[in-house]
C-alpha cells in the first residue's frame, strides 16, 4: 500500500502532463514546465520559467514564451569593400611623395572618409 502523499503526487503529475499535452496540441508548439528558456532553440511555451538572474512576478513568473531566433539578413558589403580599397590606394606615403594636400588626398579625402563612415553606420541595426 502506498502512502497517501505519494498517490496524490502521482495523480497531480499525470494531470499536469495531460494538460501540458493538450496545451501543446492546441498551440502546436512544445510546452515545458519549470525550465530555463535560454537553452531552448525552437518556439516553446514555458510554465513556471526558471531564470537565475531575474525574479519575475505575476504573469511573467507563471508563463514565458521563447521564440526561435530570426536569421539575420546578410549585409551588402561590395560598396564598402570598394570604398576601403580606394582608401588603401591613398596611403600617407603615396600622398607625401606626390606633395599633395593631405586634406584632399589622404585616404581619399574628407568626403571619401565620410562616405565610408556613412556606409559603416548603415550596417548598424537598432
Amino acid at each position: 500500500m502506498q502512502p497517501a502523499n505519494l498517490t496524490v503526487l502521482r495523480s497531480l503529475k499525470r494531470t499536469v502532463v495531460r494538460y501540458g499535452q493538450q496545451i501543446a496540441a492546441f498551440f502546436n508548439q512544445p510546452v515545458y514546465w519549470g525550465r530555463p528558456p535560454k537553452p531552448l532553440t525552437a518556439d516553446a511555451l514555458i510554465f513556471f520559467p526558471v531564470e537565475n538572474s531575474r525574479l519575475a512576478c505575476g504573469l511573467a513568473g507563471i508563463v514565458a514564451y521563447k521564440r526561435r531566433p530570426l536569421a539575420a539578413a546578410q549585409p551588402e558589403l561590395a560598396k564598402l569593400e570598394a570604398q576601403i580599397s580606394g582608401m588603401a590606394q591613398n596611403e600617407l606615403a603615396h600622398c607625401l611623395a606626390d606633395d599633395e594636400d593631405l586634406n584632399q588626398t589622404y585616404l581619399g579625402g574628407d568626403a571619401w572618409v565620410a562616405g565610408v563612415v556613412s556606409a559603416v553606420n548603415s550596417l548598424k541595426h537598432h
